[in-house]
């Protein structure tokens, strides 16, 4: 029978284990998250008129303001997507997760106005006639994807990713949560 060895609970192996284990959950929140935004991000950028119009069709931000967003967040989602990916920062976390609040919000507002539009969440990939009106689904969708968005951040954050971590910096701690040995 194999011996089994057991590690007392704050030992550097349970310890590693634990950090091991919110920094797979963290990933696989990066993952899920940079997924949903990378694929909004290029279905907008491949139909930039039709993201436009999904932006009017809300009624929430004037022409300027919209033309703006319609130009800009395809490249934030982009953005956070790449950054999501190679590095699971806490921070990128937290705006991912406000971005789908505000989209959750805006769905709500939307919605509760009675448009009968298309959420706009991935223009271009489904055909005009069958794009998925704001409903459950979609804004479901913009609440579980804020759901994870803090489900990485705070994994991220256990996991002692570079909000809580030692990163070179001249020499000195960036995060500092304890006295400094020299």
């Amino acid at each position: 029978m194999p011996v089994r060895t057991t590690h007392p609970p704050d030992s550097p192996t349970r310890q590693g284990d634990r950090l091991h284990s919110w920094g797979l959950a963290a990933w696989l929140a990066a993952l899920a998250i940079a997924y949903l935004l990378a694929l909004s991000g290029v279905s907008h950028l491949n139909n930039p008129y039709q993201f436009l119009a999904a932006i009017y069709e809300y009624r929430l931000l004037p022409g300027g303001l919209a033309k703006a967003a319609a130009f800009v967040l395809p490249f934030v989602h982009l953005a956070l997507a790449c950054t999501l990916v190679v590095r699971q920062v806490p921070q990128v976390f937290l705006l991912s997760g406000g971005l789908f609040t505000l989209y959750t919000l805006a769905q709500i507002l939307a919605w509760s106005r009675g448009l009968n539009i298309d959420c706009g969440c991935f223009g271009g990939i489904h055909p005009t006639t069958d794009a998925p009106s704001i409903g459950a689904k979609s804004i479901g969708l913009a609440v579980v994807s804020a759901g994870v968005s803090l489900v990485g951040f705070w994994a991220a954050v256990r996991a002692g990713h570079p909000a809580e971590a030692e990163l070179p910096h001249r020499g000195r701690r960036l995060a500092h949560s304890g006295p400094r040995s020299r």
